[in-house]
This record gives C-alpha cells, sequence and structure tokens, in this order.
C-alpha cells in the first residue's frame, strides 16, 4: 500500500490479515456465547488484534481502536481495491489486495 496523496518516492507498507468466515455464523442455539469476530493483522512489522469486518458483496476488513492512541481501518473491496486509514495523523493509504483462497 502506499500513502494516497504522494505521486513521487512514495513509502509503502505490508499489510496481511485473515478472516475466518465461521465467526460470522449465526449461532445454532440461543444458549451459544456471542462470538468474537477478530483477525490477526500484520503491518509491516507490528502485529496486533483487530475486529474483523465481513460485509455483503465480498467487502472485508478490520478495525483496530486504542483509544487515545488512535484507529486504523481496512476496507477491502470485492476487486481488491483497499483502502486504509490510521487516526490521529489521519493519513490514507491505497492499494491492490492479493486473497489467498
Amino acid at each position: 500500500m502506499t500513502q494516497e496523496a504522494c505521486t513521487l518516492l512514495c513509502d509503502t507498507m505490508q499489510v496481511t490479515f485473515d478472516i475466518d468466515p465461521n465467526q460470522f455464523v449465526n449461532p445454532q442455539s440461543p444458549d451459544e456465547p456471542p462470538r468474537r469476530q477478530v483477525t490477526q493483522v500484520t503491518m509491516d512489522d507490528a502485529t496486533f488484534t483487530a475486529q474483523a469486518i465481513m460485509m455483503a458483496g465480498g467487502i472485508e476488513g478490520f478495525h483496530e481502536d486504542a483509544g487515545a492512541l488512535g484507529s486504523r481501518l481496512m476496507i477491502v473491496r470485492a476487486d481488491g481495491s483497499a483502502r486504509l486509514t490510521l487516526q490521529p495523523a489521519n493519513t490514507r493509504w491505497v492499494g491492490m489486495c492479493a486473497r489467498a483462497d
């Protein structure tokens, strides 16, 4: 991924995550405890756990909120185009993602 506004000599960032779709299946019984919908994310050298996102139309991503330290939100569309927003720096990174199915 590269910063959205960059046009020359842009920094890059490698982002990987994997979402288990079974986390999003409705419970078989009302007695089942709620499922955590999480993913392990690696951004360059940093690894963290984030809330997994799966939406209709093949949209996937993650959200991590670190309170006063900021947040990270990544959305990947079905065509592989991706956007990552980092707060509080308010930087946006864009790129194409390859799915490892």
